[in-house]
């Protein structure tokens, strides 16, 4: 299983436009989840964001102005140190940013958790996208009220669960390992994007039904959605 995933953005501003969304703390703070704390973008500096009990912070290692950023993730909201670096060029109608996540272990702990920050990316640019063309900075990504305790990965047939966590709505539903969820309340359900729409939309204490596929049967079961991060 690899270790990383990369994505590559296309923006129709100039490269330097762009650079600036990811460096400038006011530009970051416009689109970028959470409210920055601190902020100073030099190898060996940092910027860190407050997280409950926790800083999520990005420790640069290489700084090159308008052309490659260099980053490290301690542990926190993953459970080991991921590296990131985003490349910029600029292309004939604006410009591109390549980013590409390492550093992904293996072991419980990591089961899904490429998968989630690959797709965390492109919803967070997706507000990149949003402020560049509009002047609208506007926050879609951190809304989580709720989880259904289940970490998945995304399949042709739909997203078969990795993990369920104990005591969660999934485990009360009579969810396990292996199973493909297709439905929660009245959603149908074709991944994981589908999932978190679902645990940003219910109050943690919301009974619900599931209905998921079991090798050649289909399941439900009802549970209670516990709250986001508990």
């Amino acid at each position: 299983m690899s270790d990383k995933f990369e994505k590559t953005f296309e923006f129709v501003v100039p490269v330097e436009r762009l650079w600036r969304a990811f460096t400038d703390r006011t530009e970051l703070d416009a689109w970028y989840p959470g409210q920055i704390k601190d902020a100073d973008v030099r190898p060996g500096g940092r910027i860190t964001w407050p997280m409950g009990e926790f800083d999520y912070v990005w420790e640069f290692v290489e700084v090159e102005p308008n052309r490659r950023l260099t980053w490290k993730e301690p542990p926190g909201l993953l459970p080991g140190e991921t590296e990131v670096t985003a490349v910029f060029e600029q292309t004939g109608t604006g410009s591109r940013v390549r980013i590409t996540q390492s550093g992904f272990g293996e072991g419980e702990d990591w089961l899904g958790q490429l998968e989630s920050w690959a797709l965390g990316w492109s919803q967070n640019l997706a507000n990149l996208y949003l402020y560049l063309r509009t002047g609208v900075g506007f926050d879609r990504f951190f809304t989580w009220k709720s989880e259904t305790g289940v970490t998945v990965t995304d399949t042709p047939a739909g997203p078969e669960v990795l993990v369920v966590k104990p005591g969660s709505f999934a485990e009360q539903a009579g969810v396990r390992v292996g199973d493909i969820v297709v439905q929660v309340g009245a959603a149908p359900v074709f991944g994981q994007s589908d999932l978190w729409v679902l645990e940003r939309e219910h109050e943690p204490g919301e009974e619900l039904e599931a209905m998921y596929v079991r090798g050649d049967k289909l399941l439900r079961g009802r549970g209670v959605l516990g709250a986001f991060g508990a």
